[in-house]
């Protein structure tokens, strides 16, 4: 259940730096680096789940 709410999360946030990397023109913006590093802290916490 968790790790599906998780996996949820982690593609709309995907579809989401998809996105503002077109609008944005690159990775350098600080929405771009935001986004990117809450899809990277959410990534790691469904690592850490599955590994249990």
């Amino acid at each position: 259940m968790i790790i599906d709410s998780l996996e949820n999360k982690i593609n709309d946030l995907r579809k989401k730096l998809t996105e503002i990397v077109q609008i944005k023109g690159g990775f350098a913006d600080e929405d771009v680096v935001q986004i990117s590093q809450e899809l990277d802290r959410l990534i790691l916490k469904m690592q850490k789940k599955k590994k249990r």
